[in-house]
């Protein structure tokens, strides 16, 4: 245990241990906390060096930082929400070792980044961001706060994805395209043109099945 101030990992699903284990990883010697309203399964921490407690309101202590440990982009923005009303600061971005950012690249404060993943030159990812295992993001493409690129996904260069999308396990968005806020693209998709707002697209090639 250390003297400083724990930093608290918001929800106590799959996501939030994936998301320890990049912490582990990276071997920065914080305490943590791993909270959820109602009871965690304690089974994904056992033997883990991690304190555990059913109240996340309880959690947000003053002088803590936090990362949200949820896949969802509407539910961590949710939990993100909370953590700002109570003044706490997120965690620097944790990206994990064994991925590659390029130099010129920005990963934005309370994003995660998991492993063998590769962001490319100039990208640009936001806040709050979840990046799945081994996701490729190419060249000059701009990630809005709250997305979630699923493990295997692949955005090529020059894309733009909105604030609280959400690209599927091992989708591919294609060069120079446009996926709007709080879209939806599914697991497998081959995407070959824009996709509207608040949209669904699913296949190959994505086509929408609700806006």
């Amino acid at each position: 245990m250390t003297n400083e101030p724990a930093t608290v990992i918001l929800g106590g699903s799959g996501h939030a241990s994936d998301v320890l284990s990049i912490i582990e990883a990276l071997d920065l010697g914080m305490d943590v906390v791993v909270a959820d309203d109602g009871e965690t399964n304690s089974a994904r921490f056992e033997g883990r060096a991690v304190e555990l407690t059913d109240s996340i309101d309880a959690s947000l202590q003053p002088g803590r930082s936090f990362v949200a440990g949820v896949g969802y982009p509407d539910t961590r923005r949710a939990l993100v929400d909370r953590a700002d009303a109570a003044g706490l600061a997120p965690i620097r971005p944790l990206i994990h070792p064994s991925t590659v950012v390029a130099t010129n690249a920005v990963v934005g404060e309370g994003s995660v980044v998991a492993g063998v993943s590769w962001i490319s030159a100039n990208a640009r990812v936001g806040r709050h961001v979840y990046v799945g295992y081994g996701v490729k993001l190419g060249h000059d493409s701009m990630v809005g706060d709250f997305v979630s690129l699923m493990p295997g996904c692949m955005v090529s260069g020059d894309c733009a994805i909105g604030e609280g999308a959400l690209i599927g396990a091992n989708a591919t968005v294609l060069q120079g395209l446009t996926i709007g806020s709080g879209a939806v693209v599914g697991a497998g998709a081959v995407v070959t043109k824009d996709v509207e707002a608040n949209s669904t697209v699913v296949g190959s090639p994505a086509t929408s099945i609700r806006k």
